[in-house]
């Protein structure tokens, strides 16, 4: 394969995917990088079945071109549809507009829009050493079976941990505090599912029953009963699992929040079977690969995005993503499993570049989750959308940089707002 690259992204998640096609379609060489087997991440080794926070509740859109490129094709093969606006199980007083989808056909579709792009692809391949060199980065990929070097121009951690920058220089990332980790979650689905009779569980005063009779019996962990119905399948994906303290870096801790999380798995089963309509006949079809988390290692970027100015929605002058998901942390407490925070003035935030670009590296920018923002910013913007968004805007100026042979320090925003204005119709106030 070739070994010099434009762009090389890290991680095939929603952020990796939007990343790669965003920089392709500027005419960079891209490769990306994905130490699973499949693209999506959370998405579909988590099982998170459903884009939330896509739409406002008055239906303006934040999502990019090819974010809406790619639910349209699961839209059109029958294996995605728009729910709209629904309240939050947790706390009905918050809700959110929600888009499912069947995880599996995400998983080809993406491999569509990825290739079609024209981005090299290598699965089952994760870096094993970063570093710079004259013009570029130097990524050593660790195979099952080999080695190989490959170059970049510019670097993409889209990982989601800012696992590929720690690799470069763990000075270059910040560590949340292990006192104020949020809780992790392993989703599960049920099939062989009478959808017409379970559709009736869902809403608020059902589930509030439901989650407070399984509270108090103890089958239940923590108060929450996310249900999303899977389009064109009798399954539903359940979200019903809690496991506090976990430290997705330590071996020990991310193994005890598997177990302990699998363990919810089996004793909330029978339950839900026996008090949710429709769920009688149903059986566990699938157990999510691998934990949701809500944490992540961040990169030290130029600017932090501060909570306070997200909450209040405020403008800023290198915007070049959005979002509309509320502040959502979990933490439980004694009668509440998460503390939700609405967006004020038009409901709309914005995501600054200078986040996403690290602070300290001239050819390094962070294209997922894991920008420099603080703990209650990060709980609305690591959200699909948001994720989306950041992707998108991480491919486009690494695409510019890589061609110019700009330091994306230096990098005019206003090159990005240019090419990506048309993306977001219902934001252009925001640019």
């Amino acid at each position: 394969m070739e070994r010099n690259f434009d762009v090389v992204v890290v991680g095939g998640g929603w952020g990796g995917v939007v990343a790669a096609v965003a920089a392709a379609r500027q005419g960079a060489k891209v490769l990306i990088l994905e130490k699973g087997i499949c693209f999506g991440g959370t998405a579909t080794c988590s099982q998170v079945c459903e884009i939330d926070g896509g739409y406002t509740k008055d239906g303006r859109c934040v999502l990019p071109r090819i974010g809406k490129e790619i639910i349209q094709r699961l839209i059109d093969r029958g294996a995605a549809r728009r729910d709209g606006y629904i309240p939050m199980s947790s706390d009905p007083d918050h809700g959110c507009d929600r888009i499912r989808f069947n995880p599996e056909e995400l998983k080809l579709v993406m491999d569509n829009v990825v290739l079609e792009a024209g981005v090299t692809v290598l699965f089952n391949t994760a870096p094993q050493e970063i570093k710079q060199i004259g013009g570029g980065v130097e990524i050593a990929i660790g195979a099952p079976y080999n080695r190989i070097s490959v170059i970049g121009k510019v670097l993409i951690d889209a990982t989601g941990n800012s696992e590929a920058v720690y690799l470069l220089d763990p000075e270059a990332t910040e560590k949340t505090d292990r006192n104020a980790l949020q809780g992790v979650t392993m989703i599960y689905r049920l099939g062989n599912v009478d959808m017409e009779r379970y559709m009736s569980n869902i809403n608020t005063e059902k589930l509030t029953q439901v989650i407070e009779k399984g509270i108090a019996k103890g089958e239940l962990s923590v108060r929450i009963l996310a249900t999303c119905p899977l389009p064109g399948m009798n399954e539903v994906s359940i979200s019903v699992t809690r496991a506090a303290g976990v430290d997705v870096e330590d071996p020990q801790s991310f193994t005890r929040g598997i177990l302990e999380t699998r363990a919810q798995i089996q004793k909330s089963l029978p339950f839900l079977k026996e008090n949710m309509a429709g769920l009688e006949n149903a059986h566990l079809s699938s157990v999510a690969t691998t934990l949701g988390v809500r944490e992540r290692r961040r990169i030290v970027g130029m600017k932090e995005l501060k909570g306070d100015s997200l909450i209040a929605a405020q403008d800023v002058e290198d915007a070049i993503a959005f979002g509309c998901y509320p502040v959502d942390i979990h933490r439980a407490t004694k009668d509440k499993a998460v503390q939700f925070t609405r967006i004020k003035g038009d409901g709309i935030y914005s995501i600054p570049y200078s986040c996403m670009v690290s602070t300290k590296y001239p050819n390094v920018i962070a294209g997922c989750k894991a920008v420099y923002s603080d703990v209650v910013a990060f709980a609305a913007h690591r959200t699909m959308p948001s994720v989306m968004g950041i992707g998108n805007a991480a491919g486009v100026a690494a695409a510019i940089a890589a061609r110019e042979g700009t330091d994306l320090r230096m990098l005019d925003p206003r090159q990005i707002q240019d090419i990506i204005r048309a993306d977001y119709p219902d934001c252009s106030s925001k640019f």
